[in-house]
């Protein structure tokens, strides 16, 4: 994805305010490391928080009546530090890179790429957070999965996600030895098959509740344009004492 600034204002009235050297030098700001590191933090801020705003989100967190959290059996003391490590490993992936100056007939455009998170979920899948481990005795005796690819089944493989000859019920477990979460318990059953949820399966790699979060915070979030926007409007005041209106724009052909 890419997304531009690109000045109302002629380079010719650009130049009458500030002269050719100010231009020079507001060149050189807009692609220091000071402000790169500024875009870059907004945008890992502004993506991270709409991956955390998702109803998939807060259902791995607990929120619901039969929650992910629940459904997957991710042991309870175990929950927080597996949804950092997750966000910890997409901010690291979240780039911001310059792109060189694009001259048009009237004016002129400033323009980053931003890199988002690995497409092929490979970081994230490869670091085995995503995966719950079944310590059951059926499990240990080959008589049910030992492993839980959820993160796997959440991304990449929604239609996976099954256990048969396994049903769940939803209760207080808190006292249970047996539940992992304290909240739902796998019960042994003749004859049926526990799915994902219906409203978070059918995910693949190119369709799943991050890949949504991304289309929707750079196609409709105005706080996002107007974070960036912000940012570029502070660095061109602060370098050449002067201010510009710009416009804003985002070129989604790279998602």
């Amino acid at each position: 994805m890419r997304f531009s600034f690109n000045f109302k204002d002629s380079e010719q009235t650009i130049i009458s305010k500030i002269n050719q050297a100010g231009i020079n030098k507001l060149y050189k700001e807009f692609y220091s490391p000071t402000i790169l590191n500024s875009i870059e933090r907004a945008v890992q801020t502004f993506v991270l928080a709409s991956i955390e705003n998702t109803e998939t989100w807060r259902s791995l967190k607990g929120a619901g009546d039969e929650s992910l959290f629940g459904q997957f059996g991710i042991p309870k003391e175990q929950l927080a530090g597996k949804l950092a490590g997750l966000l910890e490993i997409w901010s690291r992936e979240i780039r911001v890179v310059p792109q060189n100056v694009r001259r048009f007939p009237q004016t002129f455009s400033l323009s980053y790429k931003f890199y988002a998170i690995e497409a092929t979920w490979a970081n994230v899948l490869g670091s085995r957070i995503g995966v719950t481990i079944n310590e059951s005795k059926n499990a240990l005796e080959g008589n049910a999965p030992r492993e839980i690819p959820w993160l796997e089944w959440l991304l990449v493989s929604g239609n996976d996600g099954k256990v048969s000859g396994y049903n769940i019920s939803f209760k207080d477990y808190s006292k249970s030895r047996y539940s992992r979460s304290g909240i739902a318990l796998m019960i042994k059953a003749k004859g049926v098959e526990w799915n994902i949820p219906s409203a978070f399966g059918g995910a693949t790699t190119n369709n799943n509740f991050v890949t949504r979060a991304l289309e929707e915070l750079v196609k409709g979030n105005q706080s996002f344009r107007r974070g960036l926007t912000d940012i570029i409007l502070r660095t061109t005041k602060k370098s050449t004492g002067v201010s510009f209106d710009f416009d804003f724009d985002i070129n989604l052909e790279d998602i």
